[in-house]
């Protein structure tokens, strides 16, 4: 069975089931917006037509569906066994109880420390989308914010902030860019690392630096100034190569040259998922001034 032929039946089974024993929810999918690409997500609604958790991926479900050897009663009643366990824990109860349209939600949200992030993508890998969300450009990326607005060991809701949040939430890009650094400064990392290929030689520990930030998209981690500062003044001029949206290496400008390390990095792409890619390109800080420059890559193509 094709993938649309078993998203068509897989509805079908699901309101079919639903309906015969009685639970009063109704499943669609809907086609969100993930880092590089577009995802389908399996999501249910109330009669009230609210939209409940949980969304899983289409794909997911798929492969899931051809382990069991195509049987879609198996893949049903673990479908409906997640949900009904959404519902009996409670799991969103917290929001359950705020309307999400109301915009007060996400101001309260973005005034507690930690719960805004500032998130580095790849420009031209996802220009169909970055117009409907609030950014700013970063050289050839773009910084795009995800705000948490709950998280712990049952379950997460986060979103991207998108412009038609912005319009209604009294703020401007600039004060969301402000306090997204505010919390980048406490969660970012620095260590020491030998992880990245290269076809430098004799590189030692202590000459390339991991930097990330903590939790989802660390790559950002590279936006926050003190970071930034602290590598300047300590090592001076440094190469910046992005491994992934997680993760930045940072290394002395005298023990590589830029081709080996655009290389390096292109390796790097080809062996992770494409949703994981943040830029086929380096940059290099320049101490004097904190400046980082572009350093662009002769493969052009992300994905």
């Amino acid at each position: 069975m094709s993938i649309e032929e078993f998203k068509s039946e897989l509805i079908d089974t699901i309101n079919n089931t639903c309906m015969e024993n009685e639970i009063h929810i109704k499943a669609f999918i809907r086609k969100i917006w993930k880092v590089n690409t577009f995802d389908e997500k399996l999501s249910f609604t109330t009669p009230e037509e609210l939209t409940t958790a949980p969304s899983i991926s289409i794909g997911d479900i798929y492969l899931e569906y051809c382990k069991e050897h195509q049987n879609m009663n198996i893949i049903i009643q673990k479908i409906l066994a997640t949900f009904l366990w959404y519902c009996e824990n409670d799991a969103y109860k917290d929001l359950s109880k705020q309307n999400l349209t109301n915009m007060k939600t996400y101001i309260d949200k973005i005034s507690e420390t930690g719960n805004l992030i500032p998130v580095l993508i790849n420009t031209k890998a996802n220009e169909n989308f970055i117009s409907e969300l609030v950014h700013r450009q970063w050289l050839d990326l773009t910084i795009v914010y995800q705000l948490s607005l709950k998280r712990d060991e049952t379950s997460a809701m986060t979103l991207f902030i998108t412009n038609g949040i912005l319009k209604h939430i009294n703020l401007s890009e600039n004060d969301l860019y402000e306090k997204a650094m505010e919390n980048l400064e406490i969660s970012t990392m620095l260590a020491h690392t030998t992880d990245l290929p290269s076809k430098a030689n004799n590189r030692r520990d202590n000459e390339m630096i991991a930097i990330s930030a903590r939790g989802e998209y660390g790559a950002a981690g590279i936006l926050n100034h003190k970071a930034i500062r602290f590598l300047a003044e300590k090592y001076g001029d440094m190469y910046l190569l992005p491994a992934s949206i997680d993760i930045f290496y940072a290394i002395k400008t005298d023990m590589d040259i830029p081709e080996n390390l655009l290389e390096s990095v292109y390796e790097i792409n080809q062996t992770i998922k494409p949703t994981e890619r943040l830029s086929n390109n380096i940059y290099k800080l320049h101490a004097d001034g904190l400046r980082i420059e572009l350093i662009r890559s002769k493969h052009k193509d992300l994905l």
